[in-house]
């Protein structure tokens, strides 16, 4: 590490550059045996020229400025890539842990390379533009900034877990390509004296905490244009950078959480600062999403506190026309509503294509909605002022019930109307999700109300709490789920104040279900809990049985506790029961009992209960689009059966009914294209999952970074590899992994299958040597959850293969080995019949 002069002179030299919009890079040395190593004084470097030879790389050109080179351009000749070469003093001793670290957001160290000028990394040359040059190409928005810094934020997290420290990121280290991805460098090269942080000014080696205050350095620049020490004289810039002393410009349109991050990430005591790397990219991956909607949410919940209020104030007078309730739809859904749509859909026709083709059918269903509300209304009127069928206590519950219908009609028009692209994206489903009209008629409902109606001093503050509760419900089906999470926290608290057992039931259900959405399942599984057993203890079995579906799916397909669950199907079934049959909640039931039962490994009992699912379902006329789900189950459980066509047929059915739903080109349609591009390919079907190609590319093309969207780019690679396609499958399998680093942790399961995927593409290369990294690579990250069982079996079998071309018997029976373990972790009989083929055909003895 240079002493304080040095680096003083070092930066004061950067800053004059830098005012005079030139560029110039510092140097800033370390020694960490665990941290990417920095070069040596660039005078140092060997000097080459293009033709020349280090090892089996040929010298294209100079790395960086021809006048002061970082490294050098090279032609790999064995592998036709280009790569960088990265001149090092002494080999690092963590060399071999950069040349086997893998993340798809980082450029990769192929190896180390020992030629006569002395020793050179050989590193993945990225296709695109640095940073800075991407800011000044054209305006850039704080939220597209902020998604960079995401994807750069997790794949450093995934290098500090693996030890490894990247110690010289700066805007030149991180590179967008053509996609707009962004993608990191420099990992073994110089690191720039303005992004090291106060202590490495100290004589600190690089450390994750510093990697963390070089990347918070960077979104300071990038998102005001200039660093955060740069005011005041050159000389004193060390010093400010010592004390932290900052200068935010002003900036309105920034999130004020935004900014909080990245101070807290520019702390001078790096104890200060963010625990990890992987915290900081959380915080601003939540800036990103909560702050376009923020604005709208809270404009709405003020906008429809009042919405049903005079509506039930005007209809406890007694009056006798009962024909007017239509008057209650003004402002929430009427004609201009239904314009100021039609504008959106046009509108937004560019960054939303598949909206204006789903939007007739979800109006078509809003419609009908809405007039069968007013409908139901107008009856209940009658039944109350002119038939005196109703008590004036029965009017009053159903009044409510109603109330809160059109509250939560209002809430998902408000959004629409508004062009909220959420709301845009699950339109039809939102519809689909608006609560029940038939329940404000539903006898066992209703009496069960008038059995045990709130205590007098909190009936007001239970109605408004079932109010928020129709409003949280909305905005969860609209594409909200964050809003809607943190309205049901505090829910849960206010119902549980007013002692009254239905309320705290409800809310607790809605807090339940929306933390299972959200992944926090030990969390879900308590309050879904608690929603059962208050439920019966209130009567309350439409609560208790939606509770003990949501807990059967939790115990088997999260926590795979398959007894538990078949218990919980049958207090659902119990509930059901006691409430006189209920449809829709029984296709639901039974569509959950046959997800359960194929995860337990007895597909053809899962068939069985998904038969009966859709029967029930057709019974109940419901929503269209849980059709679509009972399908993709049964195929599941055919596919598990080992019926390729059937299970086909079953994916073809889901697609046919979300298109026909939703729209061709609409994001919802995703997984279902995905089972039927894979299971076209397995059922020898290739020339249908050619057809399907096109159609997925738009899919991707469109759609934001997400875990369906990478899985659909597997399904193209897979595609494209059976078609011998190679290149094409490189580009989608590199393309998923990408994408499921965007939408997911660094380090996940899911890009296992990425690797797996690349494996065999270097297999088709008879390239062995990769392949057998990629499928090593692949089991490395299977063993980081349990859902890929079937993958992990198939990549022991790859590896066991291998070993058997090689002559290594040895490791080929350890691998088969292994496959037969997971094979038997499992009661799957089609994974026990696929394996003993397997074994036949290659003639392992794994005994």
């Amino acid at each position: 590490m240079a002493d304080g002069d040095d680096n003083l002179a070092e930066l004061s030299e950067e800053m004059n550059v830098r005012r005079q919009q030139r560029r110039s890079d510092g140097v800033v040395r370390s020694s960490t045996p665990k941290s990417v190593r920095v070069s040596p004084p660039k005078d140092r470097l060997p000097k080459l020229s293009a033709g020349d030879q280090v090892g089996k790389y040929e010298v294209v050109g100079p790395l960086g400025d021809a006048r002061k080179p970082t490294g050098y351009i090279a032609r790999d000749t064995t592998h036709d890539r280009d790569v960088e070469l990265l001149w090092l003093a002494q080999a690092p001793e963590d060399t071999e842990a950069l040349c086997g670290f893998s993340d798809p957001a980082i450029a990769r160290v192929h190896e180390l390379v020992d030629a006569p000028h002395g020793q050179f990394l050989a590193v993945e040359r990225l296709a695109g533009n640095p940073l800075d040059e991407w800011l000044t190409a054209k305006p850039r928005s704080w939220r597209a900034v902020t998604d960079v810094l995401v994807t750069v934020g997790l794949a450093l997290s995934h290098l500090h877990r693996r030890g490894l420290v990247h110690g010289a990121l700066s805007p030149k280290a991180i590179v967008i390509d053509q996609d707009g991805r962004a993608r990191v460098r420099n990992l073994g090269g110089t690191a720039s004296a303005f992004y090291v942080a106060p202590e490495q000014l100290a004589g600190q080696a690089p450390s994750p905490e510093s990697d963390q205050h070089a990347l918070c350095l960077v979104a300071f620049e990038a998102l005001f244009g200039r660093t955060p020490f740069d005011h005041g004289h050159a000389d004193d810039l060390l010093d400010r950078k010592r004390r932290g002393d900052l200068a935010f410009p002003e900036r309105r349109d920034l999130p004020v959480r935004l900014t909080r991050a990245i101070k807290r990430g520019l702390s001078v005591e790096s104890a200060a600062r963010w625990p990890s790397i992987d915290a900081l990219a959380r915080e601003l991956r939540g800036c990103r999403r909560s702050a376009a909607r923020r604005a709208a949410v809270a404009a709405l919940l003020v906008a429809t506190a009042a919405v049903a209020a005079p509506w039930v104030a005007d209809m406890v007078k007694k009056t006798p026309t009962c024909d007017r309730a239509g008057a209650r739809l003004r402002g929430i859904w009427d004609d201009n509503k239904r314009a100021e749509v039609a504008k959106v859909a046009t509108e937004r026709s560019e960054d939303a294509p598949w909206f204006p083709a789903s939007w007739p059918a979800a109006q078509s269903r809003l419609d009908d909605y809405a007039e069968s509300l007013v409908a139901g209304l107008n009856a209940s009127c009658r039944a109350h002022y002119l038939e005196e069928a109703h008590t004036q206590a029965a009017f009053e519950v159903q009044a409510a019930c109603y109330e809160r219908r059109l509250i939560a009609l209002h809430t998902l028009t408000s959004l629409l109307v508004r062009g909220d692209e959420s709301a845009l994206e699950h339109a039809v489903g939102s519809v689909d999700a608006l609560l029940p009209l038939e329940l404000c008629t539903d006898a066992t409902v209703l009496s069960t109300a008038l059995d045990a109606p709130p205590p007098a001093a909190h009936a007001r503050t239970v109605a408004r709490l079932r109010d928020r509760i129709a409003r949280a419900h909305s905005l969860r089906h609209a594409g909200h789920p964050d809003d809607a999470l943190q309205l049901a926290s505090d829910l849960v608290s206010r119902a549980q104040a007013t002692g009254y057992g239905p309320v705290i039931a409800e809310a607790n259900l809605l807090l339940g279900e929306l933390e299972q959405a959200s992944a926090e399942h030990e969390r879900a599984y308590e309050h879904l809990k608690d929603a059962y057993f208050l439920g019966v203890d209130a009567s309350r079995l439409r609560v208790a049985a939606d509770a003990a579906i949501r807990l059967s799916l939790l115990a088997s397909l999260e926590f795979e506790r398959h007894d538990e669950a078949m218990q919980w199907t049958e207090h659902a079934a119990a509930a059901l029961e006691d409430l006189g049959g209920h449809p829709h909640l029984e296709s639901q039931r039974l569509e959950a009992l046959g997800r359960l039962l194929t995860a337990a490994g007895r597909p053809s009992d899962a068939l069985a209960a998904l038969t009966d699912a859709k029967a029930r379902h057709l019974e109940a006329s419901a929503s269209a689009s849980f059709a679509a789900r009972i399908d993709l189950a049964t195929g599941d459980a055919q596919a598990q059966l080992g019926d390729k066509t059937g299970a086909l047929q079953s994916y073809e059915s889901a697609l046919a009914g979300q298109r026909h739903l939703f729209g061709a080109g609409h994001p919802v349609t995703t997984h279902a294209l995905t089972r039927v591009l894979s299971a076209a390919r397995r059922a020898d079907k290739l020339a249908r999952a050619q057809e399907l190609v096109p159609p997925a590319l738009e899919l991707t093309t469109n759609a934001a970074p997400s875990v369906p969207t990478a899985m659909l780019e597997l399904a193209l690679a897979d595609t494209a590899l059976a078609a011998s396609q190679l290149d094409e499958a490189r580009t989608r399998y590199n393309t998923a992994a990408q994408v499921l680093t965007l939408a997911t942790e660094s380090d996940h399961e899911l890009l296992g299958l990425a690797e797996l995927g690349l494996g065999r593409l270097a297999r088709e290369r008879d390239d062995r040597e990769t392949a057998e990294q990629h499928f090593e690579r692949a089991l490395e990250y299977f063993s980081l959850g349990d859902e890929q069982l079937e993958p992990e079996i198939e990549t022991c079998m790859e590896l066991a293969e291998l070993a058997l071309k090689r002559r290594d018997r040895s490791t080929a029976t350890e691998f088969g080995r292994r496959a037969r373990a997971l094979v038997r972790s499992r009661a799957y009989r089609h994974l026990e019949r696929q394996f003993e083929t397997w074994r036949a055909a290659v003639g392992i003895a794994v005994d």
